[in-house]
């Protein structure tokens, strides 16, 4: 009996409990030998150089998706061409980049990771990782299925300084997506949040895009002990919101990539009954 037919011959529900019954037995082991694996083969310097004026684009990427990536690095190319400006793509050891046109600064930062089908990806480690090997004072963190729209160095060169904020982050169809958002907003819980109010006492900075001062995020880095889906974004939020004040660029934006899962459509569920909730509180204040 081949794979496939064993999977449907064993079915949805008795493969979930298998992987459940192996997770409760291996998964802390599975996970120790990932966790020693990455530390040990993705060794950096603790030394840093001072941060030069300018931006590090980070993109985090499997290298799974060449045109994904592709979109990503040259609409950053094209934002920032006439500045001092790196893109530093942190990806597997073998990641071809050699279809990127050789103009481009391109830093290809190579991240050594075991792959367990059990154990979710090293998200955190790869973010660290990479923004260590930063040389300018502002950086972009992004995932590759996301790309700069036209004008965004423009709304940044306008919206002035910042320490850690995010911009305008548009679907495949041009909708608004979670962005500028409230986490734990008394009454409310998760939602959108107008781009004229700020609550940083509630908000979260979203993980998979957002911008950050170099200096800042390497004294306050995310925690590695969370793996991709383990909400490090959520646990990094938390930590820094009461030292500082997130921002909101609308000027600048970025959007989704149009052949990325349906999913990342717009909002639903839970998110867009909190963003009707807050929407109606903030009206009757």
């Amino acid at each position: 009996m081949d794979k496939l037919k064993y999977r449907e011959y064993l079915g949805v529900e008795t493969r979930a409990k298998i992987l459940r019954i192996f997770n409760k037995i291996f998964g802390k082991l599975l996970r120790y030998v990932a966790d020693t694996y990455e530390t040990r083969l993705n060794l950096v310097s603790n030394t840093t150089q001072p941060a030069k004026s300018g931006w590090s684009i980070l993109v985090i990427t499997t290298g799974q998706n060449k045109e994904f990536l592709e979109r990503f690095i040259i609409s950053a190319y094209h934002e920032l061409q006439n500045t001092d400006y790196e893109i530093i793509v942190v990806g597997p050891p073998k990641l071809d980049l050699s279809y990127i046109p050789k103009k481009i600064r391109l830093v290809h930062v190579p991240y050594r990771e075991l792959h367990i089908s059990t154990i979710s990806g090293a998200i955190s480690k790869k973010k660290n990782f990479g923004v260590k090997q930063a040389k300018y004072d502002k950086v972009v963190i992004s995932h590759d299925y996301l790309y700069f729209l036209p004008g965004w160095k423009k709304g940044y060169d306008k919206f002035g300084d910042f320490t850690v904020c995010t911009n305008v982050v548009l679907d495949q169809e041009g909708e608004r997506q979670k962005d500028w958002v409230v986490w734990d907003y008394p009454g409310v819980g998760m939602g959108l949040l107008p781009y004229t109010e700020e609550f940083t006492q509630y908000q979260i900075i979203v993980g998979n895009y957002f911008v950050v001062k170099r200096d800042f995020f390497l004294e306050n880095p995310i925690n590695e002990n969370l793996r991709w889906g383990e909400g490090e974004d959520v646990d990094w939020s938390l930590s820094i919101r009461k030292k500082i004040k997130f921002r909101i660029n609308t000027e600048s934006k970025v959007q989704f990539s149009k052949e990325i899962s349906k999913y990342k459509r717009g909002i639903s569920g839970i998110w867009l009954e909190g963003t009707k909730k807050i929407e109606h509180i903030l009206l009757d204040k």
